[in-house]
Formats: C-alpha cells, sequence, structure tokens
C-alpha cells in the first residue's frame, strides 16, 4: 500500500501531468510549447511579417493552439523564430 502511494504522489506531480493543464491551471486553453510554435513554422523565410507567420503556420498544419498565440503578436516585421518566440513570451 505504501508503494501504491508513492506511485500516486509521483503520478499527480510529474512535469507531464502539469504541463497537460497548461499555465493557466486548467479550464482555459492550453498554451502551446516554444518547440510547437517552432516546429509550425519551419521552412519559413525571414524577415516576415505577422501575415507570413500565420499562414505559414497554417500550411505547416499547426495545431488551434499554436494559431490562437501566433493570431496574438503585433503587426510587425520578425527577423528570426528567436525574435517572435521573445515577442510570444511577453504576451503572457
Amino acid at each position: 500500500m505504501t508503494q501504491k502511494q508513492t506511485d500516486q504522489g509521483k503520478s499527480g506531480s510529474s512535469g507531464k501531468g502539469a504541463a497537460q493543464g497548461g499555465k493557466d491551471g486548467g479550464g482555459g486553453r492550453e498554451e502551446p510549447s516554444p518547440i510547437d510554435v517552432q516546429k509550425s513554422l519551419k521552412g519559413i523565410d525571414f524577415p516576415a511579417t505577422k501575415d507570413d507567420i500565420l499562414s505559414r503556420a497554417r500550411d505547416g498544419g499547426a495545431s488551434e493552439e499554436v494559431m490562437a498565440e501566433l493570431e496574438q503578436l503585433p503587426e510587425r516585421d520578425y527577423d528570426s523564430p528567436a525574435e517572435i518566440s521573445r515577442e510570444l513570451g511577453k504576451l503572457h
């Protein structure tokens, strides 16, 4: 019984379980990881406008969560994937 309780404690506090609930503690939409965002932009040429970014993500099969994040970007030119990540980080 002690082992079972230990196993339950591990599953309740695992990083994976916490990530599935999103940063808002659950209930809202889950925020995609920066890696998910970057994967959706594979092959994009920089500099890129917000419209370029959204179009590439859509064509790349980005999830609804990734698209929702990218739609929050300010309208401007972006010079690198890191710049997009920094801008998204400011939104949270």
